[in-house]
């Protein structure tokens, strides 16, 4: 082929009515400061019934001058003016009926359809623009309200609530609950939530004399008060104790039925209503065997318990350290995580799956379900949710490669049964769930006139559980739906890389590629001196931005510049690259060291060089045509006086087309990137100006390749690295801009320039 000459660069170089406007607003992280709360909402009122928010004081007088709502849609209500003051313990209600007048505490807005029905949020704004609080509900709101006090979410019945238990005042989802209808109180303060399900389950035959009883806990409750009672009422309960956890070891009881129930209990003593009652029946051994002989069928689907079983990142945990930390397997359930206690539908899948030769986590399993809530990687587990129906639906699809069949109630005792054993003696394990929660059916027997199923509980173990007593012939408790496997199945595992992190930086190879867009073989990512997960730690667990602390995503990107602080190496933007202010590296802010979150504490020189060439080369038979993009950043910052150290990251490109009567084709370079350290000096010059100089080490990247595509024969080519060794100039007023043209020197009339910008950072 006729022979190219590729260009190379060598730089070196020295207040009105509630009639709701819509407006635009950034809304700014939640203020510290003691201002009106949030308190409760209904956004899915029922027929004839008007949605409305209230707010409260939390304990203390505030002022509701100027005090403003902003629905997800951008849509600002202010408060009418002259409401005055809270005192510590008043409500304010805002009805939106559409009748816009004031009653008292009581505001009937002009406009009907301010919250949404099915997914938004509401914040309250103080006069002077501090997001005084917020709350979300829906699938793809950032910390929205779990919809459910257990693991499984049914649909909301229109009228429900959600609203804080009544001595919350922390801006915290988890501080919030569903209320029922009935529970609903608009205008006045919340009742205490109550425990809602209880486990075993109900019906639940157990052949141990004393049972590890246990419930799905709930927000505010500091105690649990467990009775224990061979009948309904109560009356004279064998066990009437308070525990501090969600769980109770009953004593040894004698063979037999009971009834349990539990009862929340606040810091200050007060109580919510007693949760209802299960029955549970404890067998003598000689009746269990009697049981086990009468089971007409039995499946050996493994018991797998509900938690965070992989490495993979939960950015919504604020469980820095510990066997149940946000970035391990938790190995085991604990009651008051709320990264596991969501996950009973997860882990009824993942046993199906295992039952038949697959081996999928419930990591993995949420991920499928939730990873599309938002752009980048903040809710893709299951932290504080719980699934759906059309949610399970579409997980069970993904894990066996097939549409299960949903049942719903209502369907009959008859019903339920006669697909328990049609799928049990076709070897098919079905999944089941109450309001709450869900567990795998393995197994059916009939005796003594019983109908029992044998369930696959992730919460609490493998136990009987008799679903035609106590129930009456119609399902609905604690039976409210069920899913029948499908018959041809082609089961799925975790992908290796779940369990990869092939660059040692912390962060599984899968939450690289698939969550973080980060790089599985390149612990820096960024090339700003920190490793991946030290930036995530940083941006999830500061303790005034990050993400896992405020439920606030300004913390991921705090700049607002589009790129998350795994994937920024500047991430405040105030010219010092995140490894030049975390010196140690770790993650975390501690004096000496300036902070990632402030941009006005990097005392850095910091900027820019780019190189632009397009050329055209014309010979008497042909053309050349190269294009070549140099872009690199850099930052330094002083060590002594007069003395600068940092780093620069460098970038390029070099593309060409040519043609000729003997040989047409392109070539390239790929885009090729390398990091470089620099030293430099600075001194102060006379006139104020300052005097920067640095040079750079490497200078020059590795060598790469050049790959010819052409209609004739062509070999690629192996050149020297790119090469940058550093620059200098003089900093006028802290800013230092070159332009330079050097188009001049090409002959075909191309384009070829230079742009410097270099400005010292601020330094408080």
């Amino acid at each position: 082929m006729v022979a190219r000459h590729l260009i190379r660069l060598s730089l070196t170089f020295l207040l009105v009515s509630l009639s709701c406007q819509f407006i635009q607003s950034m809304a700014p992280s939640l203020a510290a400061e003691r201002g009106a709360l949030l308190n409760e909402v209904l956004f899915l009122p029922s027929q004839g019934e008007a949605a409305f928010v209230e707010v409260k004081s939390p304990g203390w007088r505030v002022s509701l001058e100027e005090l403003y709502l902003m629905n997800e849609a951008g849509v600002k209500c202010p408060l009418p003016e002259d409401l005055g003051a809270l005192s510590a313990g008043e409500f304010l209600l805002i009805l939106f009926d559409g009748t816009d007048i004031v009653n008292g505490n009581t505001i009937h807005a002009g406009r009907t359809d301010f919250l949404n029905p099915e997914s938004g949020f509401i914040e309250l704004y103080a006069s002077n623009g501090n997001l005084l609080d917020r709350v979300a509900w829906g699938p793809d709101q950032p910390g929205s309200v779990k919809l459910s006090r257990g693991g499984r979410v049914p649909d909301l019945t229109a009228g429900t609530t959600i609203g804080r238990f009544p001595a919350s005042i922390k801006t915290d989802s988890t501080e919030w609950v569903t209320f029922s209808a009935a529970q609903a109180t608009p205008g006045a303060a919340n009742p205490n939530p109550g425990v809602e399900f209880l486990l075993p389950l109900n019906g639940a035959i157990l052949s141990q004399s004393s049972i590890l009883l246990s419930w799905y806990p709930v927000a505010g409750a500091a105690q649990y008060r467990v009775q224990i009672a061979v009948d309904k009422t109560f009356t004279n309960p064998v066990t009437d104790q308070t525990v501090d956890t969600p769980q109770f070891q009953s004593p040894v009881l004698a063979p037999g039925a009971y009834y349990w129930r539990v009862q929340a209990v606040a810091d200050d003593g007060s109580t919510a209503d007693f949760s209802p009652a299960n029955r549970l029946t404890l067998e003598n051994a000689s009746t269990s065997k009697l049981s086990a002989l009468a089971r007409v069928n039995s499946l050996a689907v493994p018991w797998i318990q509900q938690h965070k079983d992989t490495r993979m990142l939960i950015l919504e945990s604020n469980r820095e350290t510990g066997s149940h930390a946000w970035d391990v397997d938790h190995k085991v359930l604990d009651q008051g995580d709320p990264a596991d206690i969501g996950n009973c539908l997860p882990a009824s899948i993942a046993m199906v799956v295992r039952f038949w030769g697959g081996n999928l986590s419930q990591d993995r399993i949420n991920f499928e379900v939730f990873k599309d809530t938002l752009p980048g990687p903040e809710m893709d587990l299951n932290y504080n949710r719980g699934l759906e129906d059309p949610e399970t639906t579409q997980a069970i699809t993904f894990a066996l490669g097939a549409a299960p069949t949903y049942r719903t109630a209502p369907q009959t005792v008859d019903v339920l049964w006669a697909d328990v054993k049609k799928e049990i003696d076709a070897e098919r394990p079905l999944i089941a769930s109450n309001p709450g929660h869900a567990f795998v059916i393995t197994g059916y027997s009939e005796a003594g006139g019983r109908r029992l199923v044998t369930v696959n509980d992730p919460w609490s173990g493998t136990y009987q559980v008799d679903i035609a007593s106590p129930q009456t012939s119609q399902l609905g408790e604690p039976w409210d739906a069920y899913w029948l496997m499908p018959e041809n199945r082609d089961p799925v595992s975790d992908e290796p890389e779940i369990g990869m992190d092939s660059d040692g930086d912390g962060i599984v190879d899968f939450d690289e590629t698939q969550r973080f867009d980060t790089f599985p073989n390149d612990a820096d990512s960024d090339k700003d001196n920190l490793k991946d997960k030290d930036d995530v730690r940083a941006s999830i667990f500061d303790p005034h931005f990050g993400y896992a602390v405020t439920g606030d995503t300004l913390g991921r990107d705090y700049d607002d510049d589009g790129a998350a602080m795994e994937k920024d190496e500047d991430s405040d933007d105030g010219g010092c690259f995140d490894g030049m202010e975390d010196i140690d590296p770790d993650g975390k802010y501690k004096k000496p060291e300036t902070w990632n979150f402030d941009e006005k504490d990097d005392a850095c020189f910091w900027g820019t060089h780019e190189v632009y060439l397009e050329d055209t080369t014309y010979t008497d038979d042909g053309s050349h045509h190269q294009t070549i993009r140099t872009f690199i950043k850099f930052s330094l910052q002083a060590v002594e006086s007069g003395k600068l150290e940092g780093l620069a990251q460098i970038t390029y490109t070099h593309t060409g087309e040519f043609s000729d009567p003997d040989c047409s084709g392109t070539h390239t370079i790929g885009t090729q990137y390398y990091q470089a350290d620099l030293e430099g000096e600075f001194q102060k010059l006379q006139d104020g100006g300052t005097l920067v100089t640095f040079k750079s080490t490497p200078d020059h990247g590795p060598e790469y390749i050049v790959d010819w595509n052409s209609n004739c024969s062509a070999e690629d080519e192996v050149h020297e690295g790119w090469s940058w060794s550093g620059m200098g100039g003089t900093l006028t007023d802290g800013v230092y801009d070159l332009y330079n043209d050097m188009s001049s020197v090409l002959t075909g009339g191309g384009e070829f320039w230079q742009k410097v910008h270099m400005e010292q950072g601020q330094s408080r």
